[in-house]
Protein backbone atom coordinates (compact mmCIF):
# COMPACT_ATOMS: atom_id res chain seq x y z
CA UNK A 1 0.00 0.00 0.00
CA UNK A 2 3.21 2.51 0.74
CA UNK A 3 4.15 1.60 -2.38
CA UNK A 4 1.16 2.84 -4.41
CA UNK A 5 0.61 5.49 -2.32
CA UNK A 6 4.50 6.85 -3.43
CA UNK A 7 3.77 6.00 -7.00
CA UNK A 8 0.66 8.73 -6.87
CA UNK A 9 2.47 10.68 -5.49
CA UNK A 10 4.88 10.80 -7.61
CA UNK A 11 2.69 10.88 -10.48
CA UNK A 12 0.86 14.07 -9.01
CA UNK A 13 4.25 15.61 -8.65
CA UNK A 14 5.08 15.17 -12.11
CA UNK A 15 1.71 16.62 -13.53
CA UNK A 16 1.48 19.62 -11.22
CA UNK A 17 5.75 20.17 -12.60
CA UNK A 18 4.71 19.86 -16.02
CA UNK A 19 1.45 21.94 -15.69
CA UNK A 20 3.66 24.73 -13.88
CA UNK A 21 6.42 24.31 -16.52
CA UNK A 22 3.91 24.85 -19.53
CA UNK A 23 2.16 27.93 -17.75
CA UNK A 24 5.93 29.52 -17.28
CA UNK A 25 7.30 28.88 -20.88
CA UNK A 26 3.85 29.99 -22.70
CA UNK A 27 3.61 33.59 -20.45
CA UNK A 28 4.89 35.51 -23.81
CA UNK A 29 2.99 33.28 -26.04
CA UNK A 30 -0.63 32.82 -27.22
CA UNK A 31 -2.12 29.45 -25.70
CA UNK A 32 -5.56 28.22 -26.81
CA UNK A 33 -7.79 31.70 -26.24
CA UNK A 34 -5.64 33.66 -24.55
CA UNK A 35 -2.79 36.25 -25.16
CA UNK A 36 -0.50 36.83 -22.48
CA UNK A 37 1.72 38.74 -24.57
CA UNK A 38 -0.45 41.53 -24.98
CA UNK A 39 -2.00 41.27 -21.62
CA UNK A 40 1.16 42.57 -18.77
CA UNK A 41 -1.38 41.26 -15.91
CA UNK A 42 -1.97 37.91 -17.66
CA UNK A 43 1.47 37.37 -18.41
CA UNK A 44 2.57 37.91 -14.49
CA UNK A 45 -0.30 36.07 -13.59
CA UNK A 46 1.12 33.16 -15.36
CA UNK A 47 4.60 33.73 -14.11
CA UNK A 48 3.98 33.36 -10.79
CA UNK A 49 1.25 30.58 -10.88
CA UNK A 50 4.11 28.56 -13.14
CA UNK A 51 6.80 29.48 -10.30
CA UNK A 52 4.55 28.25 -7.25
CA UNK A 53 3.52 25.07 -9.18
CA UNK A 54 6.61 24.38 -10.63
CA UNK A 55 7.68 24.56 -6.15
CA UNK A 56 4.79 22.67 -5.32
CA UNK A 57 5.14 19.59 -7.58
CA UNK A 58 8.65 19.49 -6.80
CA UNK A 59 8.16 19.15 -3.34
CA UNK A 60 5.38 16.74 -3.65
CA UNK A 61 8.07 14.68 -5.55
CA UNK A 62 10.12 15.26 -2.69
CA UNK A 63 7.63 14.09 -0.06
CA UNK A 64 6.49 11.01 -2.21
CA UNK A 65 10.06 10.06 0.35
CA UNK A 66 9.47 11.05 3.69
CA UNK A 67 7.07 9.50 6.07
CA UNK A 68 5.71 13.02 7.12
CA UNK A 69 2.12 12.19 6.74
CA UNK A 70 1.62 16.00 7.43
CA UNK A 71 3.32 17.19 4.84
CA UNK A 72 1.96 15.45 2.65
CA UNK A 73 -1.45 16.43 3.61
CA UNK A 74 -0.42 19.96 3.04
CA UNK A 75 1.36 19.78 -0.04
CA UNK A 76 -1.97 17.96 -1.39
CA UNK A 77 -4.30 20.80 -0.34
CA UNK A 78 -2.01 23.35 -1.90
CA UNK A 79 -1.54 21.20 -5.30
CA UNK A 80 -5.13 21.26 -5.30
CA UNK A 81 -5.54 24.62 -4.44
CA UNK A 82 -3.31 25.92 -6.94
CA UNK A 83 -4.41 24.10 -9.72
CA UNK A 84 -7.72 25.15 -8.91
CA UNK A 85 -6.84 28.49 -8.71
CA UNK A 86 -5.40 28.59 -12.18
CA UNK A 87 -8.07 27.51 -13.65
CA UNK A 88 -10.41 30.07 -11.98
CA UNK A 89 -7.72 32.72 -13.37
CA UNK A 90 -8.10 31.38 -16.79
CA UNK A 91 -12.24 30.99 -16.38
CA UNK A 92 -12.05 34.82 -15.27
CA UNK A 93 -9.81 36.47 -18.39
CA UNK A 94 -11.76 33.96 -20.70
CA UNK A 95 -14.88 35.82 -19.26
CA UNK A 96 -13.78 38.97 -19.07
CA UNK A 97 -12.51 39.33 -22.79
Amino acid sequence: MQNIATALFIGLGLIVVFLGWYVFSHRNKPVIIFHPEKDRSLSKIMLVLGIVLIICGSLSIISAFTTLMIFKIILLICDAVFVSSLSFLMLAYSIGN
